[in-house]
C-alpha cells in the first residue's frame, strides 16, 4: 500500500478551492459547459435562492443548450474553512445577471458552497444561495 501524500495546510486547501471557484465563475461567464463540468462533482446538488434543486447534469446541460446564459457573474467577499482534509466550505457573495430561457434575472446573493477533493482535484459537491436583503 502506498502512503498517502501529505495533507496541505488549511490555508493552501482554501486557496486552491477559491481558485477552482474562480474557474467556475469564468466558465459561467463564457458559457463553457465543459469547463463548468470539470469543476463540479458528479454528486452536485445546487439549491438556488428560489428553492429549485439542480443536479450537475441539469446545471451543465442548461449552460450547454444555452437556456442558461450569464451576462454578469461576480463573486466577492469569498472566504473559506477547511472542515476535513478533503472538504472545504466557501462563503461569499454573488452579483449576477443571468438569462433563463431568454428571461433576464439580476440578483445579489449570499452563497455557501461545499467542495470535496476527488482523485486529487477539488470539485464543488454542494451549493446553496440566498437573496441578500436590501441594505446588506
Amino acid at each position: 500500500m502506498r502512503p498517502l501524500p501529505p495533507v496541505p495546510p488549511a490555508n493552501e486547501a482554501v486557496s486552491a478551492v477559491i481558485a477552482q471557484d474562480e474557474r467556475r465563475g469564468e466558465a459561467l461567464r463564457r458559457g463553457d459547459a465543459a469547463a463548468l463540468a470539470a469543476v463540479l462533482s458528479d454528486d452536485l446538488r445546487y439549491i438556488h435562492s428560489n428553492g429549485r434543486l439542480e443536479t450537475k447534469a441539469e446545471y451543465v446541460g442548461a449552460l450547454a443548450d444555452k437556456s442558461l446564459r450569464f451576462e454578469r457573474f461576480v463573486t466577492t467577499d469569498v472566504n473559506g474553512s477547511r472542515i476535513t482534509p478533503d472538504v472545504v466550505v466557501l462563503r461569499g457573495r454573488i452579483d449576477q445577471l443571468k438569462f433563463v430561457d431568454g428571461q433576464p434575472g439580476a440578483a445579489k446573493l449570499f452563497f455557501t458552497s461545499i467542495w470535496r477533493c476527488e482523485s486529487g482535484a477539488w470539485r464543488m459537491v454542494g451549493m446553496q444561495t440566498a437573496i441578500i436583503p436590501a441594505g446588506h
